[in-house]
């Protein structure tokens, strides 16, 4: 009856509109040029700490004067997101275009702030894929997602963060504390990359597919009764006061690859961008993974972002790395590696342990893969949190919170770098939209690379045959080293939950 009662809204007014290019006009649209990119080419950066990362989107939105276009999966209701959301709020109070496009299945918790933010002048609102009913408690939005599962299964993961169409930033941090190690409980180990040039043109015009389409509603469309502006004003301006959020940041010079705060390179006209060619890949807002021929039953080939950028790892002869928090293969990812082993091409696989990760369910399934991985000759690192170790100042941000995996990067013959949103999972590749940047430089594979030794590291167990077939996790760090014949970190009645669970629970919906 509720879901006979309740449909998405047809009177929806989504006025259209489209990026701002990037102009010399600003101190942002300069920075191509004083990067020393050449025009149709782009330019790179590594942000592979929380802090600088943090930092950088912090000192976009500061220093923007023309727009400001966000697409996020996950914003939290905490230090991060609330900061990130005042920031917006101050840009657009001088004059900034701001529009936010943010996923509905996490906007429970901060209904309140973004009806805050789209209150104010120059700024625009905007859910994909939206609940109908239920919106403001747990309940009501379980009822509906089983009432319409078929459409609210499909989720926008793309991450974009685009300042004055000229610089963005681009990989796996959502806008949430523990995706700049700033949670006391848990945090992720991730990377993103700063971006200038030709690239950053083409994500904006994906932004603009997005914002434009028609699964997206603009967020007063959706709100049952939304506050009068002066009262969304002051509730988003008391949820938003200093001590909500997050301090001045202060710490090293440089980061771990020995650039500088954004802000230092702005301000000096001097960058750290590696220049390259690469390429946008980007699901449609409307997912297809194929048609399927009436006449011959025979489906066309996939288009989608992951299928794209796993279809640039057959291009491996020497060397395939893929990182990636949530992996199962399937057969035709099972394939693919296959025939890259079959090449010569050497293949190391990263992901989190089942302790280590936040979604036990997808690990577990990853484990039966393991054997056949193993036996075709890849070789597999699980992240232990217990021993995460990586260097210093890391470990110091973490503090005793668990580590996790986030990172969602491809390495081919370390010449190619593959980054986004796209785990290596058929959620990402089949159900969820994605978005992925292809770069062509051995440069920039080099310096990622060097941030990627992990497989010698001593936080992650190498997984190896044992000689009667089974499994051993082995860890090396010269001081506590292991060797384990059971899963690290979990127990006998963890593993059968998760048994029972896989029953219920189809692979193609992890």
């Amino acid at each position: 009856m509720m879901t006979g009662c309740s449909s998405l809204p047809t009177d929806a007014v989504r006025p259209v509109s489209t990026a701002i290019a990037a102009s010399p006009a600003t101190p942002l649209g300069n920075v191509p040029a004083q990067a020393g990119v050449p025009a149709g080419r782009s330019g790179f950066r590594p942000l592979p700490e929380g802090a600088f990362s943090l930092d950088a989107r912090l000192e976009l939105i500061r220093r923007a004067q023309a727009s400001l276009d966000l697409q996020y999966y996950f914003i939290g209701n905490d230090a991060v997101g609330r900061t990130i959301l005042a920031g917006l709020r101050d840009a657009a109070q001088r004059g900034v275009r701001v529009r936010l496009l943010a996923d509905d299945l996490h906007s429970e918790d901060i209904q309140e702030l973004l009806l805050g933010l789209a209150a104010y002048d120059n700024v625009q609102v905007r859910l994909y894929n939206p609940f109908v009913y239920g919106r403001s408690s747990s309940l009501g939005r379980g009822w509906n997602f089983v009432t319409d599962f078929r459409r609210l299964n499909h989720r926008m993961h793309n991450k974009l963060f685009v300042a004055d169409g000229a610089v963005a930033i681009a990989g796996g941090r959502n806008l949430a504390d523990e995706y700049f190690l700033r949670s006391q409980h848990a945090n992720f180990i991730d990377f993103d990359l700063l971006m200038t040039g030709q690239v950053v043109a083409d994500a904006s015009r994906v932004f603009d597919q997005y914002w434009n389409s028609d699964q997206v509603f603009p967020i007063h469309a959706l709100a049952a009764t939304a506050p009068p502006t002066d009262e969304a004003r002051a509730t988003f301006a008391r949820l938003t006061r200093p001590e909500e959020l997050v301090q001045p940041i202060s710490g090293h010079d440089t980061d771990l690859l020995g650039a500088p705060a954004l802000g230092v390179e702005l301000d000096r006209k001097q960058f750290n961008f590696i220049v390259a060619d690469a390429t946008v890949y980007a699901d449609a807002p409307l997912k297809s993974t194929g048609v399927v021929d009436p006449l011959t039953g025979v489906a066309s080939p996939p288009t989608t972002a992951s299928s794209q950028l796993v279809s640039l790892m057959h291009e491996s002869r020497e060397e395939l790395m893929l990182v990636s928090p949530y992996f199962i293969p399937g057969k035709e990812g099972m394939k693919g590696i296959k025939a890259a082993l079959d090449r010569g091409t050497s293949v190391r696989i990263v992901t989190n342990s089942l302790a280590a990760s936040d979604n036990p369910l997808v690990s577990y399934r990853y484990g039966g893969y393991r054997v056949e991985l193993l036996h075709a000759g890849a070789r597999l690192f699980e992240l232990s949190s217990s021993r995460f170790r990586l260097v210093d100042r890391v470990n110091v941000a973490l503090g005793k919170s668990v580590a996790q995996l986030h990172a969602k990067i491809g390495m081919i013959d370390r010449k190619i770098l593959l980054v986004g949103s796209v785990n290596m999972d058929p959620r990402s590749s089949r159900i969820n939209t994605e978005i992925g940047i292809a770069i062509h430089s051995r440069e920039l594979a080099e310096k990622v690379y060097g941030l990627l030794t992990v497989f010698s590291a001593p936080g992650f167990y190498e997984v190896v045959l044992k000689p009667n077939g089974g499994l051993r996790w082995v860890a090396r760090d010269g001081v506590n080293d292991e060797e384990l014949d059971d899963e690290p970190g979990t127990s006998l009645f963890q593993r059968m939950s998760l048994f029972l669970q896989s029953l219920l629970v189809p692979e193609d919906q992890l």
